[in-house]
């Protein structure tokens, strides 16, 4: 399935900042409570006190967080505020008589168990702010999936649209060649079933291997030199620096060098051409695309370069510059592509 890059930040990493953080207050708590211990009593005692008042406050932590702390947020405050003052009494008494339990009477117990209580007033309210930014995370994930999913479904849609583009363009020329009883009309066939298995299976992928998207341009070429007399003598593919590490959203270029074919005059006059460039350096990609057209036709428009705008914008935004250059004779597109995740 095709995965898109969310441009939300990232949420597993929030996830695990939060949860170290739980670690270390959790760890910072004992150890406070331990050291205080330890002015009156052994390490061991001290120890066991220490884990009883976290146990104590632990609870109280819990409770508050999954069950009191949802009337704050059904907006039933004195309900909530009447609940939170109950728990605190119970969970302090509660307490004391485990206190009591374990180590008998002694001096400043009852203050110590009401210092407890209001430290539980004061952290509970954190507890509280802890459960918002953990519901506000849960909003950034809704957010991110939702988005995700939006962008999903309009890459799919943009390259449905450039398949029966394509493939109508193609069917023409099939028809044409088999019309004429041309023998490179079996040729054409093949070209074409290789070029379908590879938009089928391979396209769809968020990403694809430039190899592979290479080999698809370079048989595109082929199919489309295949109707124009004498045309690779004026097709000119220059590929550079690509290898097995490199990929890129597929069907992103062919629009470019399917309009060269459409918009341009290599198939009406004998001295047009095309001239592809597609090198890489250090992770940087920049497609080079020229071609000569007649009496000033523009040919920056169409679904082709319309949905590879698009698709640029979703797949590579902020990593991807596109110039495009018009004039009476000739048109230039220079794109350049940050390859590196």
């Amino acid at each position: 399935m095709m995965k898109m890059e969310s441009t939300v930040p990232n949420i597993s990493d929030l996830k695990n900042k939060m949860r170290y953080l739980q670690v270390i207050l959790w760890g910072s708590l004992v150890l406070i409570m331990l050291f205080e211990n330890l002015t009156t009593d052994t390490f061991l005692e001290a120890l066991v006190s220490a884990l009883v008042d976290v146990a104590v406050v632990l609870g109280a932590v819990y409770v508050h967080y999954h069950f009191i702390l949802n009337f704050f947020l059904q907006g039933k405050y004195i309900d909530y505020l009447f609940l939170l003052v109950v728990v605190v009494f119970l969970i302090t008494g509660a307490s004391f008589y485990l206190y009591l339990f374990l180590s008998g009477p002694y001096p400043n117990m009852v203050l110590e168990t009401v210092a407890l209580g209001g430290f539980m007033f004061f952290i509970l309210p954190i507890s509280g702010a802890y459960r918002f930014i953990d519901l506000w995370i849960d909003a950034i994930e809704k957010q991110a999936r939702t988005e995700n999913q939006k962008l999903e479904s309009e890459i799919r849609f943009l390259r449905s649209q450039i398949n029966p583009h394509f493939f109508f363009n193609t069917l023409n020329n099939i028809y044409s060649l088999i019309q004429k009883r041309d023998p490179e009309a079996g040729n054409v066939v093949t070209l074409l079933s290789e070029l379908m298995r590879y938009m089928i299976y391979d396209c769809g992928q968020s990403r694809v291997k430039l190899v592979k998207e290479v080999s698809f341009l370079e048989k595109f070429i082929k199919l489309q030199s295949l109707r124009i007399p004498h045309a690779s003598d004026r097709i000119d593919f220059y590929v550079e620096g690509v290898n097995n590490e490199h990929e890129i959203a597929p069907l992103i270029l062919i629009s470019f060098l399917e309009n060269s074919f459409k918009h341009g005059d290599i198939g009406s006059d004998s001295r047009g051409y095309i001239s592809v460039s597609l090198i890489v350096e250090e992770g940087n990609m920049t497609f080079q695309l020229a071609n000569s057209h007649k009496n000033g036709r523009a040919v920056d428009h169409g679904i082709g370069l319309t949905n590879s705008r698009k698709q640029l914008e979703i797949t590579y935004p902020e990593k991807h510059s596109m110039e495009v250059k018009i004039d009476e004779l000739l048109f230039e597109l220079n794109l350049h592509l940050d390859l590196q995740n």
